[in-house]
């Protein structure tokens, strides 16, 4: 198995397809330059695919001039071409895609909270802006983490002792 890491910028829109036996397919191009053979050498194409959830989730992100770190393998594929000649490629099976640029406006999932109600209500406690006493320039106190409250002992579970 030959792994493969990839630094460059998407070159074609991003497609997602789904195959015959229903996996989602994120198909999509990198190009990248190698900048030891200086600014006149011509980019290197490489074609990728993702699979599965990770392929879903990851779609609205990308677009068309991004920049991507993308992780996977490699693999030879064999085709008959449109001329009846019989060709062969190498094309990247991502397991990983780091975004590097950010993201445009309009991708992505719509946020959740969408601000405070309409009907003049309080809003909700996540969209709360909790007092500080700093003074400008200085960083805010540390957060206190959440915790749960303490639960009754259940008679009839018996931890098991601390090692």
């Amino acid at each position: 198995m030959m792994n493969c890491t990839q630094l460059g910028n998407i070159s074609q829109e991003p497609r997602l397809n789904t195959t015959t036996a229903g996996t989602v397919v994120l198909n999509f191009s990198v190009a990248s330059n190698d900048r030891r053979q200086g600014k006149d050498a011509p980019p290197i194409f490489m074609q990728w695919s993702l699979f599965g959830k990770q392929a879903e989730g990851l779609h609205p992100f990308l677009y068309k001039g991004m920049k991507i770190l993308v992780h996977g393998r490699l693999q030879m594929n064999h085709w008959v071409g449109q001329d009846g000649q019989s060709r062969q490629g190498l094309q990247g099976m991502a397991n990983g895609v780091e975004l590097l640029s950010p993201k445009r406006a309009d991708s992505g999932p719509p946020p959740d909270d969408q601000g405070p109600p309409m009907d003049g209500g309080e809003a909700p406690p996540a969209q709360r802006q909790a007092p500080t006493n700093t003074q400008p320039g200085q960083r805010p106190p540390p957060r206190q983490a959440a915790r749960a409250p303490a639960q009754p002992a259940d008679p009839q579970y018996d931890p098991p002792p601390d090692f």
